[in-house]
């Protein structure tokens, strides 16, 4: 009996053993057993994440084993994709941390003040500021936060920059000795002083906050995380500073004789905003590593291959659209990410001409130019608004023309999204497929307008300009060419390059046939507008002169062919087939209609035009004050 007794005694302590440790397993850490820093902070983090990805929760009932499964199903997903442009996944996962940490530290304000010293301004770092007002003013402004930030205090001006090109006069004040677009530690303190009289941050808030800042850290995209889901154009990493592989602790002598600390490569943050690329002198990736393991996620949604040495670099795509591209050393002398935002939201094409004279004119003009079913090539360096300008005028083209539109290597104009409405279909092009064989499969279904993203190369350029009455009823494409010359010129060499003309001059007659529009994008210190709208205008070929048929002596019939000859190597020399004229340009703020259309491309445009159009586009003419008209 005592040995049975003993027996049950022994089972009753092992499974109460067996209890206390499972149940000292589904607790959470104890606050006494963690650190009360950040870093101390993500340590935590990786590790609840870890043990419940892994199973090592134990559940309580067979309902229980369900919810865990699942939880770690969707964490798993969750974390994974969190750094994707996902923002369902990125808030799933910061909630989760959220409810762990809450539960094991017990927040009060006193210890969030530990973390993150809220309540004592002369404590925080610039970083600290910049977030707390961004939250803030989140809560108010939405995607539109960082915007405000820019246009309240001017950050899209030049100012001076680098900590190494500035003297320190005697009564403390700095002098610069270079500009650019910037963000320095002192405009920060600005801000910072000037809102946070406008908020009070509550635990909560503060709770939000230091996640955030875990989050991102060692799963997001560090320091420019909650500025990627602004109403940006894009951010950069990796940029500046010394790269890895030259960088030891040493002080350098800059071009203006100062000794200073240079940046690092992890130190080189970008926003890329309206055309600007703001660099964010007081953000930092913190080290190598953290850049490191930032470029080794980034891309990996729906990636071609992987990044590595050997291919030292990889264009891909985030959920959301935006490319991305990574480059890595031995490629790269340092690794960085460049990601482009491509919204492919709905752009109205009035807040693109909004504040600049006269813009009701550009308006109605692009409105009735976008029916006229025109070749056109929209210019501009990068930054200039081209794509948008673009894709704003599709709005204006008659509902039943088909869109066919060829993208890069990501897709980018997102035609569809903006006009899901539309017969549209886009194609880009892959490890084993061209953008020429795209362009070539068009022809075969049934497009009225062919897109062409950007006449990046000479096959582009040149499909862009075949497909252009052939296959569809007119093209519109982007290219960086600054002046009408240029953009003719590439034309006439990509014809040339692909093998579609051999000789220059019937490829120049052979574009300018098709060729009739070409507005050009500006972006000046962050303003961009249309510079120019260039018309391409053929000249007449007149026949070669046959004076030699009238001779009436041989001085005469050598005269004849002197004068044959000399207009044939004109021609094939110096001679031009087309002239241009800007139909409007944009001067001192205002956009001026300098000389009317020409007869051909008024008739070109009513041809593709319903009658209800073409009494508009004659309205048109008729009211435009022009300075010239031929």
């Amino acid at each position: 009996m005592n040995m049975i007794f003993a027996l049950m005694l022994l089972v009753a302590l092992g499974l109460w053993i067996a209890y206390a440790f499972r149940k000292r397993e589904n607790e959470p850490e104890l606050a006494e057993d963690l650190g009360y820093t950040v870093a101390d902070l993500i340590i935590f983090s990786k590790r609840v994440i870890s043990r419940s990805i892994s199973g090592k929760e134990q559940a309580v009932d067979s309902l229980d084993v369900k919810r865990l499964k699942e939880q770690r199903k969707r964490l798993r997903r969750a974390v994974r994709h969190s750094i994707h442009g996902i923002k369902e996944n990125k808030e799933y996962v910061k909630s989760f941390l959220r409810e762990k940490m809450t539960l094991a530290y017990e927040f009060t304000r006193e210890m969030l003040n530990v973390f993150i010293p809220f309540d004592t301004p002369e404590s925080l770092t610039a970083m600290d500021k910049f977030d707390i007002v961004l939250f803030k003013l989140k809560q108010t402004h939405g995607n539109q936060a960082f915007n405000y930030l820019v246009r309240e205090y001017k950050w899209n001006v030049p100012r001076g920059i680098y900590q190494g090109a500035k003297t320190v006069k005697e009564d403390g004040t700095i002098e610069y000795k270079e500009i650019g677009y910037v963000v320095r530690e002192d405009m920060i303190e600005q801000v910072y002083s000037a809102e946070s009289q406008k908020f009070e941050l509550t635990v909560d808030d503060m709770i939000d906050i230091l996640v955030q800042r875990v989050y991102q850290s060692f799963l997001g995209l560090g320091p420019l995380d909650e500025l990627y889901e602004q109403s940006i154009d894009g951010i950069r990493g990796g940029t500046r500073g010394i790269p890895e592989s030259v960088a030891v602790d040493f002080q350098v002598q800059d071009f203006y004789g100062n000794w200073i600390n240079p940046p690092r490569d992890f130190d080189a943050c970008t926003v890329f905003h309206k055309g600007i690329s703001l660099n964010m002198e007081f953000m930092s990736f913190g080290s190598s590593l953290e850049l490191r393991r930032i470029c080794e996620n980034v891309y990996t949604y729906k990636a071609p291959y992987q990044l590595n040495r050997r291919r030292g670099f990889v264009v891909s795509q985030l959920a959301d659209n935006s490319r991305v591209v990574v480059v890595s050393p031995e490629f790269a002398e340092s690794f960085g990410f460049f990601i482009r935002k491509f919204d492919g939201g709905l752009v109205d094409i009035k807040t693109l001409f909004e504040g600049q004279g006269n813009a009701e004119m550009m308006v109605e003009w692009m409105d009735l130019f976008a029916k006229g079913g025109i070749f056109t090539i929209f210019t501009g360096a990068q930054g200039s608004g081209k794509t948008t300008m673009m894709r704003a005028a599709i709005a204006y083209f008659y509902h039943w023309w088909a869109l066919r539109i060829q993208d890069g290597s990501a897709f980018e104009l997102w035609i569809r999204k903006s006009f899901y409405w539309r017969d549209g279909m886009a194609f880009r092009e892959t490890d084993n497929i061209s953008s020429l064989e795209g362009l070539v499969l068009q022809k075969k279904t049934d497009g009225t307008a062919n897109l062409v993203a950007e006449a990046a190369d000479a096959e582009q350029f040149s499909n862009a300009i075949e497909t252009s009455g052939v296959g569809s009823l007119f093209s519109w494409t982007t290219h960086h060419a600054n002046t009408p010359e240029a953009l003719m010129d590439a034309g006439v060499d990509s014809l040339i390059r692909v093998g579609l003309q051999v000789d220059p001059g019937r490829a120049e007659r052979y574009l300018v046939g098709r060729l009739k529009a070409n507005p050009h994008l500006v972006n000046e210190l962050g303003n961009r507008y249309m510079e120019r709208f260039t018309e391409f205008i053929p000249l007449n070929i007149e026949p070669y002169p046959n004076t030699y048929k009238a001779a009436a002596s041989m001085e005469e019939l050598v005269a004849s062919k002197i004068e044959l000859d000399a207009e044939y190597y004109r021609r094939t020399t110096d001679r031009k087939y087309y002239t241009h004229q800007n139909i409007f340009e944009y001067r001192k703020g205002a956009y001026v209609a300098v000389n009317k259309p020409s007869a051909d491309l008024i008739s070109k445009m009513k041809k593709n035009m319903i009658e209800a159009d073409r009494v508009r586009l004659d309205q048109f003419i008729a009211k435009t004050p022009w300075e010239k008209v031929s």
